[in-house]
Formats: structure tokens, sequence, C-alpha cells
């Protein structure tokens, strides 16, 4: 019993101790909630270029084709934009409203897909287009 009650105290003071000094271990994260509401706001995101990343880590890496809207921690919190977006890819073209990236669906040949990266609105193409990269777009956000 003496060993269970000693088993019971080291547990408890690491216990505490992990607890007490959670805060010096894990910085904490500033993020700044949108303070007006954003419904029926439009935000449009003009000159941004197609760029290409490639993870290089392992095998098989991570490519992409991507477009970013700028830093946007007042715009871009929640994972689940309640916003429909569209994507202009030149000065000539006609909008397209894009879709969530869970809402990929392989059957199609060519998807633009967004999703929210804290503190960006980011949309790849699949499948990957090199032509696009250094290609200037826009992007529009239409909150709900």
């Amino acid at each position: 019993m003496k060993i269970i009650n000693e088993v019971t105290k080291i547990l408890l003071g690491t216990t505490l101790l992990i607890s007490c000094t959670k805060d010096a271990i894990q910085p904490r994260t500033n993020i700044t909630i949108p303070s007006l509401p954003l419904t029926g706001q439009e935000f449009i995101f003009n000159n941004l270029s197609w760029r290409y990343y490639n993870s290089g880590n392992g095998s098989p890496s991570w490519d992409e084709i991507y477009l970013s809207t700028p830093s946007r921690s007042d715009l871009f919190v929640n994972p689940y934009l309640a916003a429909k977006v569209f994507l202009k890819l030149d000065t000539t073209s006609q909008w397209m409203e894009l879709k969530p990236d869970e809402l990929y669906d392989a059957a199609l040949p060519v998807q633009y897909l967004f999703h929210v990266y804290a503190p960006y609105l980011v949309i790849n193409v699949w499948p990957l287009d090199h032509h696009l990269v250094g290609k200037m777009s826009v992007i529009k956000v239409k909150f709900l």
C-alpha cells in the first residue's frame, strides 16, 4: 500500500508540475476575431501571382500550384468560411465560383478549390497546371 501511495504522489506531483508550466511550454497564439459582421461584404484581391510549392521532404514529395490572398487575420480565421469565393484567371476572363477543397471531385478534369489556411485564403488547381505559375489573377470573396 505504501508503494501505491508513493506512486500516486509522484503522478500527482508530475501532473501539477505539467499543468503549472503548460503556459511556458505552449506559446499563445493571438487570433483576431472580426469586430464587424462580415455578412454581405465583398472583398477583391487584385494582382495575385500563382506560385509553385514542392515540399521536398520524403518520397513522394508534395507539389502544389496555388494562389493566396495577402494575410488577413480579420477575415480568414475560421476554416469553415461562410462565403462565396470567385476566381478570375486574368482580366479578360469571367468570374468562376469555386468550391471548398473538401468537395474535390475526381471525375472533373480541372478544379480550382479553396481553403482557409489562417490568415490566408488559398486556391489550389487540380491537376497541377505549371502554365499558371507567375500569372496574375484576382480573387473575390463575398461573405454570406
